[in-house]
């Protein structure tokens, strides 16, 4: 079974910062995968260019089969619509309405209904992929597999760490102790 999206050699550079550095990976369908590092180690960046919200400046990213490097915004914007769904940190929700009327926004705005009972099943009995960002050693531990990030490049894929293990290999990269 081909990956949901794969990023072959992805560079993203912000003038003489580079934020990605050659990442190649994929994520595969039906897995949980969690994604952690320091901050400004590239895993916004990573899931950016992974969900075709930014373009890599230099690599591939496919999405499916689709490359989606040479398409424009709008044909972007519609594989995200109808292959895509995101949460994202706090300052990019919408305060006046309900985490629950966050998630569901864009399947209104493309006309679908929510499905509440589906939120449980979609990766374990759907298949979906889900990738979540987060410095929480206990959250990135109920993930399927964890990719560990510094300095724009995936350093290790860790496969079912347990949350004291991911604590002392972040502290390893910060410094810093991680709760």
């Amino acid at each position: 079974m081909s990956p949901v999206v794969t990023l072959d050699r992805v560079t993203k550079s912000y003038g003489e910062l580079v934020a990605l550095d050659e990442v190649t990976l994929a994520f595969p369908r039906g897995r949980f995968v969690a994604v952690m590092g320091p901050s400004g180690s590239g895993k916004s960046t990573m899931l950016h260019c992974a969900a075709a919200l930014d373009p890599p400046t230099s690599g591939s990213v496919l999405i499916g089969e689709v490359d989606v490097s040479g398409l424009s915004e709008t044909r972007r914007t519609q594989l995200r619509r109808k292959h895509m769904g995101f949460v994202f940190q706090s300052y990019n929700l919408l305060p006046a309405i309900t985490v629950e009327d966050n998630i569901t926004l864009p399947l209104r705005l493309a006309g679908v209904r929510a499905d509440r009972d589906w939120l449980g099943e979609l990766v374990d009995e759907l298949g979906q992929t889900v990738v979540m960002v987060t410095h929480d050693p206990a959250a990135a531990a109920r993930a399927h597999d964890t990719l560990v990030m510094a300095d724009g490049k995936v350093i290790e894929v860790l496969d079912a760490p347990t949350p004291e293990d991911l604590a002392v290999r972040l502290t390893r990269l910060t410094g810093e102790p991680v709760a």
